[in-house]
C-alpha cells in the first residue's frame, strides 16, 4: 500500500486510477485523516475468499457489541 497525498493524487489522477483498477493500494494522506483506496472486491476476491481480507461489507453487517 502506497501512502500519497491528496495533491499527488489530484496531479496523477488517472494514473493512481489505472493502478488501483490493476490492483494496486493507496493510503490518501488528507487533512481529515487518511482514507484507504483500495481496488474492488471482484480484484480482491481470492484475498478475501483466502481469509487474508475481509469485504468492507463485513464492516457493515456485523455486531461487535460496539
Amino acid at each position: 500500500m502506497k501512502l500519497i497525498s491528496l495533491k499527488y493524487l489530484e496531479e496523477n489522477f488517472n494514473e493512481v486510477l489505472n493502478q488501483a483498477q490493476a490492483g494496486e493500494s493507496f493510503l490518501l494522506d488528507t487533512p481529515d485523516g487518511q482514507i484507504a483506496l483500495v481496488p474492488d472486491k471482484d480484484i480482491l476476491k481470492p484475498v478475501i475468499d483466502s481469509g487474508q481480507a475481509k469485504d468492507i461489507e463485513y464492516m457493515w453487517n456485523h455486531d461487535d457489541g460496539a
